[in-house]
């Protein structure tokens, strides 16, 4: 066992101990998970403090990702692509993309503070000073830096307020900090929690009726069988927390319900939903009937759709989600979250895919007066923010589009239309490249294909038993 992955394991060793309650009930009842519960929802209500919704809004770019939202809604609606897409859909998916590649930095060890190297150490776990507790840190992890030999403090901060300012920390720090940010632009947010040691947000869609999955770390959007299906976590509880109610959403993010059940071992069933209930009582005693009625309707249209979810079988973009992305791949393998994916994946390639979104590809006339541009893409999926469809059109060889479904063994695609409005294009040379790393996901089998009557593929072109990393036809 290296260095790495030792301190992986004891850092998850010590974040259970104090994170998490034994798997059975406590002895008084149920005192550990009502306690767990209570502080979550705490958590909630103090996003809804209009200060510190302010002093989000100070550091988001909330009319810039407005425009970009509603050039998105009118893409989709030139495209002809359905079903449509809302401006708070397309805010909500705006608003997490600039979260991850812009906002907010995941940690896997700190720089060291005297001579900002990276490679640093974890010696243990102190308590917090006096002006780390003022940020709300429980705990505070303690790095050696390998080439000073300084020590460096790793505050787990839990005050959004404190996050907003240091910007950086793992998937509760994301969490917090990004569903803070969901509720100062206005989308009606909860903060989910997984008993197995996750977090994430969901969001209201008004346009859709239902609620949607929102992982700032992964950068994941209604993508909620991610971790079942895609990093193999063996989930129990999934709770949602928001500053009307408490839900249990577990339904959501599972297709084995039958198996997840036994799990379920730190609460008896019936006491649970009592007691949401009466939580979720507390939290709407103030509001006005109307608005009670409003919440009831919604609440009771989600347990229906959360029942009729498992009726579904698991999808082809479902069944190719990949393991966890963001974290050390030691920090990754401890937890048992790099994935379930054989590479064999056989499902049919009729994925959702992605919406269409603007190349951006306009400067490439600037070297090659007779290049395609102008047109927007989409793709049967991507890794986003920064391995995404558009970085396919881009004319750089220095950035790529990753679909994990033709990485794990399937098929996969990738789509440019230009507008209705443009002439037909016709197609004399094209040319792929293949990225910079792994090597067993370059494309070796492709075909080419065209249309101009809006309904009718043709296959124009195609390459079986590529190898080489570029290829101009």
């Amino acid at each position: 066992m290296d260095a790495d992955e030792a301190l992986a394991r004891a850092l998850q060793a010590e974040e259970h101990q104090l994170a998490f309650a034994s798997r059975q009930p406590a002895a008084d009842g149920h005192q550990e998970f009502a306690t767990r519960l209570q502080a979550a929802v705490q958590t909630v209500l103090q996003y809804e403090d209009q200060l510190l919704q302010a002093l989000a809004l100070s550091v988001v770019p909330l009319e810039e990702l407005q425009r970009e939202a509603a050039e998105q809604v009118k893409l989709i609606e030139a495209m002809g692509e359905q079903p449509p897409l809302a401006a708070e859909d397309a805010l909500a998916q705006g608003l997490l993309a600039w979260f991850k590649a812009d906002f907010f930095k995941w940690v896997n060890n700190p720089a060291c503070q005297l001579c900002g190297g990276s490679n640093t150490q974890g010696t243990g776990v102190a308590g917090p000073t006096a002006e780390e507790a003022a940020g709300g840190a429980g705990r505070t992890e303690v790095y050696r830096c390998v080439q000073c030999g300084s020590i460096t403090r790793f505050p787990r901060y839990n005050d959004p307020a404190k996050l907003l300012e240091t910007r950086s920390g793992r998937c509760g720090e994301w969490a917090n900090c990004f569903t803070l940010c969901c509720r100062a632009v206005g989308l009606d947010a909860r903060y989910v929690l997984d008993w197995t040691d996750h977090v994430w947000t969901e969001y209201y869609s008004h346009a859709l009726r239902r609620w949607v999955h929102l992982d700032p770390c992964e950068v994941a959007y209604d993508k909620p069988l991610l971790y079942e299906v895609g990093w193999g976590k063996p989930l129990s509880y999934v709770l949602g927390f928001s500053k009307d109610e408490v839900v249990d959403v577990t339904r959501r993010y599972t297709k084995q319900w039958g198996q997840l059940r036994l799990r379920r071992t730190q609460a008896d069933e019936g006491w649970l939903r009592q007691y949401l209930q009466q939580l979720s009582g507390r939290l709407q005693a103030e509001l006005p009937p109307d608005l009670r009625a409003v919440l009831r309707e919604r609440l009771e249209r989600e347990v229906q759709q959360l029942a009729q979810q498992q009726a579904q079988p698991v999808s082809a973009d479902e069944a190719a989600m990949p393991g966890r992305q963001t974290g050390s791949a030691a920090w990754r393998a401890v937890r048992g979250e790099t994935g379930t994916s054989t590479g064999t994946c056989a499902v049919p390639a009729l994925l959702t895919g992605t919406r269409f979104r603007l190349a951006k590809d306009d400067h490439q006339n600037a070297h090659e007066p007779r290049a395609v541009c102008g047109g927007a893409v989409r793709a049967s999926g991507e890794n986003a923010p920064s391995e995404t469809a558009v970085q396919a059109f881009d004319g750089r060889a220095d950035t790529k589009w990753l679909d994990f479904g033709g990485a794990n063994g399937g098929l996969t695609w990738l789509e440019y239309r230009l507008p209705n409005m443009a002439l037909p294009a016709v197609v004399d040379e094209y040319a792929l490249t293949s990225a910079n790393d792994s090597p067993e996901r370059d494309p070796c089998n492709w075909t080419l294909e065209g249309w101009a009557d809006g309904e009718n593929w043709t296959a124009l072109d195609g390459g079986r038993h590529q190898m080489k990393r570029q290829c101009s036809r």
